[in-house]
């Protein structure tokens, strides 16, 4: 069973796509030739799930683009509208944005976050934010995976190139952060937005050098 949600984010539209189970046979007559070449470069069934799942969610909402990939990898509307996409179990979502390039990222609160906060955080960031909190250290990694879309940097280094400078709680969370890319320093704004357990994270405006 599918079910379809909207949610803004600032000047984001984040569509997103619920499923129980999906069988892949079933939905692949409504792939297109080149989506039916790159599924079958997928060894592994859970990504072939997040590739068909992200398909249907995109033939619901714009059933004429074509999702294309740039060469660092990142995926964009032949209309040029900027978008990102991610998966956590059960959840597909296409985040489109018509302003600034993107990056979005979804994470259910899991305890291996606050278990593996060392394997992502400095120690400049441990000592800033509660590592003992489950739902702070998962939007903490989700912020890093926001991150890291957004550097379309190969390599990058969760704990020396992509930094949380500060954190603030509300209705939404917010990060101040940097990306560290080619010895200049970016400064990026994510939202951290919570829907019952699910975490969605994205950044609130365009990279700016300093």
């Amino acid at each position: 069973m599918f079910q379809f949600q909207t949610v803004k984010i600032n000047q984001s539209i984040i569509y997103l796509l619920n499923y129980d189970a999906l069988e892949i046979a079933e939905h692949e007559g409504s792939l297109s030739a080149t989506e039916l070449e790159r599924l079958a470069t997928f060894t592994s069934d859970k990504r072939k799930q997040e590739f068909v799942a992200t398909r249907i969610l995109k033939h619901h909402y714009f059933p004429v683009e074509q999702i294309q990939y740039n060469e660092q990898g990142a995926p964009y509307f032949s209309n040029n509208s900027f978008i990102s996409i991610s998966h956590c179990k059960g959840v597909s979502a296409l985040a489109i944005n018509e302003h600034h390039p993107i990056g979005l990222d979804l994470e259910w609160i899991n305890p291996k976050a606050k278990k593996l906060q060392s394997k992502f955080l400095n120690k400049e960031e441990q000592e800033l934010l509660d590592t003992t909190n489950e739902t702070l250290m998962t939007r903490s990694w989700s912020a890093k995976e926001s991150l890291y879309k957004l550097a379309q940097m190969k390599g990058a280094i969760f704990k020396e190139n992509l930094i949380i400078r500060s954190h603030s709680a509300g209705s939404d969370d917010y990060f101040d952060c940097q990306i560290r890319k080619n010895k200049v320093k970016y400064s990026v704004h994510l939202t951290s937005r919570r829907l019952d357990n699910l975490i969605i994270t994205i950044n609130s405006r365009n990279l700016q050098a300093f």
